[in-house]
Formats: C-alpha cells, sequence, structure tokens
C-alpha cells in the first residue's frame, strides 16, 4: 500500500458520531461546536444538553449535528424512514424545540408545561406527535429533577 489511509464511510462517520454524542452526553462536558465538528446538537445554539436528552428519552432518537447540520438517528447510526409520518414528527419536534430556543421562546430546562405547548400546537394544525411521546418525556423530566434535587 502507498501509506494512505482509507476515507471512513459515511456510515462509519456517522456511527463516529453518534458515539461521540453519547459520550459527551454521559459526561457532561459542554464546549461550543464549530464549523466541520462532528458534535452533539446539545452545543449549538439551537439545543441545550437537557433538549437532546429530553429529545431522546422521549422519542427514543438522537439529535447529533454533523457539519452544523441536525441530523436524527438511531443509535445505531441510521436516520428514520424518509417519507414516513415518524420522520415528519421527529423533524417537526426537534425543529420547534430548536426553533423556540432560537427566538428566546425556550430559555431555561424543557417543562411538562412546555411540552404540552408544542404537543397543543401541532394537534391545531393535526400534526399530532405520539401520544406515549409525552408519557416519556413526563418520567424522564419527573426522574431528572429527583436526580437534581438528591445532588443539591
Amino acid at each position: 500500500m502507498n501509506g494512505l489511509t482509507k476515507a471512513p464511510s459515511a456510515r462509519d462517520w456517522i456511527n463516529q458520531a453518534v458515539k461521540k454524542s453519547q459520550a459527551e452526553y454521559a459526561s457532561g462536558k459542554v464546549e461550543k461546536a464549530t464549523s466541520g465538528q462532528v458534535g452533539p446538537a446539545s452545543l449549538t445554539d439551537a439545543y441545550k444538553q437537557s433538549d437532546v436528552e429530553t429529545f431522546k428519552a422521549m422519542t427514543g432518537w438522537n439529535l447529533v449535528v454533523l457539519n452544523g447540520a441536525t441530523m436524527i438517528l438511531d443509535d445505531d447510526g441510521n436516520p428514520p424512514p424518509p417519507d414516513s409520518p415518524l420522520t415528519d414528527r421527529l423533524v417537526d419536534l426537534s425543529g420547534a424545540i430548536g426553533s423556540d430556543r432560537q427566538d428566546g421562546k425556550l430559555t431555561g430546562d424543557i417543562t411538562p408545561e412546555y411540552l404540552n405547548d408544542i404537543f397543543d400546537r401541532f394537534a391545531n394544525v393535526e400534526r399530532e406527535f405520539s401520544s406515549d411521546w409525552l408519557d416519556k418525556a413526563f418520567n424522564y423530566l419527573e426522574g431528572d429533577s429527583d436526580r437534581k434535587v438528591a445532588s443539591s
């Protein structure tokens, strides 16, 4: 061989990004992602770490930033099926959180009241989210607040 290394495939790169994101979330490390850097969505202006964790707990899907674009991937680096209602709802939810964060409508952590508002907004335009997502989010947020109280 001529000493050149083979570039990783797109799938390998996405898997690496998901693993890095999960490690970042677990470590609590917070740094700003720069252009071209692979990192978790929580490292951008559009999301806080708690947004990404709540999204994962609620939907089972990861938000990952690749070169500044937010991607929704499973734990194996696969995107949701194209042209499916699931994909549409995941994009709607992540987009609403990111937009609300950037517009200043969401300034603190995601709350049950905030999630009820998002679910109501989309139900009013006949783009309802899975009802179990709200239950999962509430369970996660309740457990998260219990962890915060226990650690103080």
